[in-house]
């Protein structure tokens, strides 16, 4: 059943379905879009297919939207911020624009849930590891100046990306409420905290590499930023409006 997988807002008082909930009892404009809040009634419901075909769709600008930032934390993972006169050495804009997967997912919870929010992750990453084989072969045969790392630094990337998305995830659901700020807030802030314990010390630590400082630096950068996101976050609020369920936050 869909509605045991993605979750589409719980209205108040009712009964949660397993973890994550269900949504059988709303109908939904589009993606990111807004609703007249009515419920439907039982006679109403559409079928088991249908349902199914709007889980995915709904996942697919979501989806989008999380392999964009990938590609710029990428593409930009060389690019010195000292260039643009932020006199901030070992970091670069790739490292600045990686909070905007976990702003991305942020989105995506605040409207449909931490149900959705989760496939959107998993469906990224697949397909970004199916394309992986096509992005080594195109940059391997291009003098870029990012290459693809070592393998210990990919798998670590990988791992402290796809567990701090995951905890951004919890984070933003068990903060969101009463305050607009405090959701996006915390699940950037912890994400980034996860992310830069997990990354380092998979891929440093033992090395005697001194990557102490940059981790700093680099922790410190997260949490500017789980602050500078906020911004565009309060932007979006009216144009991406939460389902029922959600107090509105």
């Amino acid at each position: 059943m869909v509605g045991g997988v993605f979750e589409a807002g719980l209205p108040a008082g009712r009964r949660r379905i397993g973890a994550i909930g269900s949504d059988l009892d709303f109908d939904e404009d589009g993606l990111y879009g807004s609703r007249d809040g009515n419920r439907t009634n039982a006679v109403q419901q559409p079928s088991a297919r249908l349902r199914a075909f709007r889980a995915v769709a709904r996942l697919i600008l979501p989806v989008a939207i999380l392999l964009t930032t990938y590609t710029a934390a990428y593409l930009y993972n060389d690019t010195k911020l000292a260039s643009f006169g932020i006199p901030i050495d070992g970091l670069t804009l790739g490292a600045l624009l990686l909070p905007t997967a976990f702003f991305a997912t942020h989105i995506t919870n605040r409207r449909y849930g931490p149900g959705y929010a989760f496939w959107q992750i998993v469906a990224s990453w697949v397909i970004g590891l199916a394309l992986l084989p096509v992005a080594q072969g195109y940059f391997g045969t291009r003098a870029v100046a990012n290459p693809f790392p070592d393998t210990r630094t990919l798998l670590a990337f990988g791992a402290a990306l796809f567990v701090g998305q995951v905890v951004g995830i919890v984070a933003f659901d068990g903060t969101r409420g009463r305050h607009w700020w405090s959701a996006p807030f915390f699940g950037s802030l912890w994400a980034g905290i996860v992310f830069c314990v997990i990354f380092y010390l998979a891929a440093f630590a033992g090395t005697g590499s001194p990557w102490t400082s940059d981790f700093l630096i680099h922790l410190g950068l997260m949490s500017a930023m789980a602050v500078t996101l906020l911004i565009p976050y309060w932007l979006l609020r009216s144009v991406v409006r939460p389902l029922p369920g959600f107090g509105g936050y």
